[in-house]
């Protein structure tokens, strides 16, 4: 396990990577609250003249492999606030004129420049969010409902409200930490599940198909848990809804 303090802007761009939200976590839910309080701590950073540091909290992933000098995390906790700052760089890269800051952040923070098409974008949403995060970054579409678009329109809404140039709230990014904790792929003692279900055992509860289904997806590479959750796990949802599928599993065992 390894850990350390860093600016947020710096995790998230520096070198080549992706971010793969895995298929056991929720979808992308931040309300209009969460998002609202997150910029009010980043315009106070403008406020005190960008003499002060707002930390974002911690972030948990697992380097899961390196494809053609690209690493791709699997974040095991922090999707929400890395999903949060990635659609505000969006809005705020839709808001700059042409110039060094709107390239920055689409080459460095949005996408991997001249990267094959599966490493492209660099957040990678869990399947229900994948193809409205897609057209947003690719198309400029927000036309979905789900809370990505919301979130993404809202943004854009407080940027122009703010009474500050978009230039100095992406100034003020420069200024938000966080601490990453990088576990060891296929350490026993590092084991994701155990983690992930100890982050969450204080917000709301797991139920026991989720339970199950991390245990029969967690221990698979990113690309079979996918392959495993759209192929069979949704259809086991669809037709037992997660609420009964802990007591099919117990009748069937029996």
């Amino acid at each position: 396990m390894d850990s350390r303090k860093i600016g947020l802007l710096e995790f998230i761009g520096s070198g080549k990577k992706t971010f793969n939200i895995p298929v056991y976590q929720r979808n992308y839910d931040w309300k209009e609250d969460q998002c609202k309080r997150l910029f009010d701590d980043i315009l106070n950073i403008i406020k005190y003249n960008y003499e002060i540091e707002h930390f974002l909290g911690t972030v948990v992933y697992v380097l899961s492999k390196s494809e053609m000098n690209f690493n791709e995390y699997i974040l095991i906790d922090g999707q929400q606030r890395i999903t949060s700052i990635t659609l505000l760089l969006k809005a705020l890269y839709d808001e700059l004129k042409e110039g060094n800051y709107k390239d920055e952040i689409w080459e460095e923070y949005l996408i991997n420049k001249r990267a094959p098409e599966n490493l492209r974008i660099r957040l990678k949403p869990i399947e229900s969010d994948d193809s409205s995060y897609k057209k947003l970054i690719e198309k400029n579409d927000s036309s979905s409902d789900n809370n990505l678009c919301k979130n993404y329109k809202l943004f854009e809404k407080l940027i122009k409200n703010s009474g500050y140039l978009a230039e100095n709230i992406y100034k003020a990014l420069g200024k938000i930490e966080l601490v990453y904790i990088e576990l060891e792929k296929g350490k026993k003692s590092e084991n994701p599940q155990m983690i992930f279900e100890s982050l969450n055992s204080t917000g709301l509860s797991l139920t026991q198909g989720d339970l199950i289904r991390n245990y029969l997806l967690m221990n698979h590479e990113y690309d079979k848990q996918k392959e495993l959750y759209k192929n069979f796990w949704l259809e086991i949802e669809k037709k037992l809804t997660n609420e009964k599928i802990s007591d099919f599993v117990k009748d069937y065992l029996t």
